[in-house]
């Protein structure tokens, strides 16, 4: 499913929640760089908060943006994403953590969304989904992670089995 939405023309934007534990993250950047081989992460540092970067991708973690510097990382963000990509690609804009975005970061984040949607493609990851608004998440299609079953074996392919255990959720 991930695979499908990001080799779409018409990229939605993803929200990819489940409980603690659970591979959502590892199992989104391994698609990715299957997709993209030549990903490679650089991390930014941006003074009050870092980032990671690759020349369409952004990667933002919302544990680092407090009350003291979000209007700064506000001013950032609203700087990368209201310009189009020069790489050819729709850019990606990825924000970890995002059980910890408060009601007004939501706010301002559903305006970008639907404003900045043509040039960019927005991937948030939650361990919390009830902690987003109903409005935040309805700007997403929502897959959801369940935690990884602790019968399998050591030999198989983390993404091999949330792959699998994706589609019997949508079988049953």
């Amino acid at each position: 499913l991930i695979n499908r939405a990001i080799s779409s023309p018409n990229q939605p934007n993803l929200l990819l929640y489940g409980a603690i534990g659970n591979h959502s993250y590892s199992c989104f950047f391994d698609i990715l760089c299957k997709q993209y081989p030549s990903l490679k992460l650089q991390t930014i540092d941006y003074g009050s908060f870092t980032y990671k970067r690759f020349h369409w991708y952004y990667e933002f973690t919302f544990i680092e943006i407090q009350k003291k510097n979000r209007d700064i990382f506000w001013s950032h963000l609203l700087e990368i994403v209201s310009t189009p990509s020069t790489s050819g690609h729709k850019r990606m804009v990825i924000f970890k953590d995002t059980h910890k975005m408060m009601d007004h970061f939501q706010d301002k984040m559903r305006v970008v969304l639907e404003k900045y949607s043509w040039f960019n493609t927005f991937v948030v990851f939650s361990v919390n989904i009830t902690s987003l608004s109903d409005a935040f998440r309805s700007r997403f299609l929502n897959i959801r992670f369940p935690i990884k079953d602790k019968d399998h074996t050591v030999d198989v392919i983390p993404s091999d089995i949330i792959c699998n255990d994706i589609m019997k959720m949508y079988d049953h």
